[in-house]
């Protein structure tokens, strides 16, 4: 009985917890494969998304790819966001990264427009990967060559009005501004003109 009093303590703590609880998209192991010789994963979560986020004092939840819609909003509803993580995988392979990012995409889109926010953040191939799923599939990437390359952001005008940079500091914004400061290793990117084009821009 005191085992089960101190179980339901502990369930209850961690579901009135103020840590964020931060999902993260595995993807498949195309890049990684030649790690694990002779072992067939299908997944994987690279350790150092979990340390970024664990660092900022959330906790992390691993979402595996292939799952079912089900699966995908019981994970929405116990979470505060969910990252999409860079690395190297295809947009095309059935129940894989895309798939479930559209999945995850369309709930987090129909849970924003209903007044619950809740946001997904895409570094490199996430963002790649949010562009893609918002516009249902289409391939809007360029490539372009951007190897461990370190350059500082330009700011659009309206940048203070995003959810991002709204509240940023004036020495933040100065020193990403003007600094080398900014890691770039990208074999695509996506324009200007193409977030224009497709009426990306808010």
């Amino acid at each position: 009985m005191l085992l089960f009093c101190v179980l339901l303590l502990s369930l209850q703590t961690l579901l009135a917890t103020d840590v964020p609880i931060i999902g993260i998209l595995s993807q498949e192991t195309y890049s990684v494969n030649h790690l694990f010789p002779g072992i067939n994963y299908q997944s994987f979560i690279a350790a150092s998304y979990v340390k970024h986020l664990e660092s900022a004092g959330a906790r992390v939840v691993p979402i595996m790819i292939g799952r079912n819609k089900d699966y995908y909003r019981e994970l929405i509803n116990n979470t505060n966001g969910i990252l999409f993580p860079g690395g190297a995988t295809f947009f095309n392979q059935s129940d894989g990264y895309a798939d479930a990012g559209q999945i995850i995409y369309d709930i987090a889109l129909e849970l924003n427009q209903n007044g619950d926010y809740y946001p997904i953040w895409g570094t490199c191939l996430g963002m790649e990967l949010m562009v893609h799923v918002a516009l249902g599939g289409k391939e809007v990437r360029s490539h372009c060559s951007a190897t461990k390359v370190s350059m500082p952001l330009e700011f659009r005008q309206d940048f203070r009005s995003s959810k991002l940079f709204s509240n940023a500091p004036e020495d933040t914004v100065r020193d990403l501004s003007n600094l080398n400061i900014t890691y770039n290793s990208h074999n695509y990117c996506l324009t200007e003109e193409t977030f224009e084009e497709n009426n990306l821009l808010p």
